[in-house]
Parts: C-alpha cells; sequence; structure tokens
C-alpha cells in the first residue's frame, strides 16, 4: 500500500509543535486500534510527533490523521468516519472529531472551547491561486450563553520557503481587532494539504496534522 511520506515538509511544518521527548516502547501507546489519543498525564513522557506517526503509519492499513495539540500535550489518531456535502469528518476513539473541506480545518467537537463551523472558501481559493492579499475567512464559536460568536477575520496568503521542491508551502494570517488566527499549509503537486498547523480556538490553540492517507 502506497503512503504519503513523512518528508521535511511535514517535518517543518510540525517542528514548532514538537518536544524532544522519547518513548522506548510504542506498544505503550499504540498497537490494535481505531482511533487513539495519548496524553503526557497518561504516559509519561509523549514521543516526538514524528515518530508517533511514522509507528502509527506502520500499524495502520487503511486512511489516517495523525494530530498534535501543543496546548494539551496531547497526540491523536484520528480514521475517518463520514462525508456530507464535500466535508470529511475524522474521529477519535474517544469521538473528539475534526471536520474538513478541501483539507481546510471547518469545526471540531469534544475539544472544549470548539469551532462550531468555519467559511473556509476564501482560503481554499486562495491556496488554488497561490496566494491571496484579502480574502475572508468566517470562525464560529459558542459564547458563556450558549449563543453563537461569528467573527469574521480578514486574511492574507502567503507563500513560504518549503524544504521538500515537491510541496509548496503557504502562511494564512487572518485578524479581526485584537483577534488573530495563522494557519499553515503544506501543498503537494497534486493541489492536495498533506501536512498543516491550523487555529481552533483561543483556548484549544492550534493543532498540527499530517495526513498519512494512500
Amino acid at each position: 500500500m502506497k503512503r504519503l511520506s513523512l518528508s521535511t515538509l511535514a517535518l517543518s511544518a510540525l517542528a514548532a509543535c514538537g518536544n524532544d521527548n522519547t518513548l522506548t516502547e510504542f506498544g505503550q501507546i499504540a498497537g490494535e486500534f481505531q482511533g487513539l489519543v495519548v496524553r503526557s498525564d497518561d504516559a509519561g513522557e509523549l514521543p516526538p510527533f514524528d515518530a508517533f506517526a511514522t509507528q502509527l503509519d506502520l500499524l495502520v492499513d487503511g486512511p489516517l490523521l495523525v494530530g498534535f495539540i501543543p496546548e494539551r500535550q496531547a497526540l491523536a489518531a484520528l480514521v475517518p468516519f463520514g462525508e456530507n456535502a464535500g466535508h470529511i469528518s475524522w474521529s477519535t476513539e474517544e469521538k473528539q472529531s475534526l471536520v474538513f473541506r478541501r483539507g481546510v480545518l471547518t469545526s471540531t467537537r469534544g475539544l472544549g472551547d470548539d469551532l462550531m463551523s468555519s467559511e473556509v472558501s476564501g482560503t481554499i481559493n486562495a491556496l488554488a491561486a497561490g496566494g491571496s492579499s484579502g480574502h475572508t475567512r468566517t470562525y464560529r464559536y459558542l459564547d458563556g450563553n450558549g449563543a453563537t460568536e461569528t467573527i469574521r477575520m480578514s486574511c492574507t496568503l502567503t507563500s513560504i520557503a518549503s524544504p521538500d521542491p515537491s510541496a509548496r508551502a503557504f502562511q494564512e494570517s487572518c485578524a479581526e481587532g485584537t483577534k488573530k488566527a495563522t494557519n499553515t499549509y503544506f501543498v503537494d503537486r497534486g493541489g492536495n494539504i498533506v501536512s498543516s498547523v491550523e487555529y481552533i480556538s483561543a483556548t484549544v490553540g492550534t493543532i498540527a496534522l499530517i495526513n498519512l492517507s494512500d
């Protein structure tokens, strides 16, 4: 089975989110599973993100998404469980879920301060065009009273240096008043996002992702 390799572009995308800790026995955290979440308080020292992803790639036969949330010090393996109108959902065994459109994160569930929904057409178009001097991205959250808070940010998408000539790298910078979000994407020659670091919310922070699907 052919897999997307953990190339230098993926490692560079995640370097700022990783750590130098090691775990000698990956069997303590990986094995027979459909989804896996590992936190530093569960497993002691977390393995480096790239090593964790490499090990799971060897163990899992099928589509696989690996994520790391620095703010939570949590590693997760997710498998796809549904698609609706172009939105693909991925889930952990503990039922935390991420939803993507064309590889761009649109919503989360089970993380606490979840991203309830996001309008990402501007981001998708900017990635296809190779950059944007101005597009809009909308983030929606629930406030303390259960009402929807809508944050409409102005964004730019610029090309940045990529360590791998087979993929392009982009950084998206968004802001509305004092609220800011930064996302980084690595896109292969087929236009697929193979690695990213994406903003979720003020409390959760960002999630680093490697897509190890065929």
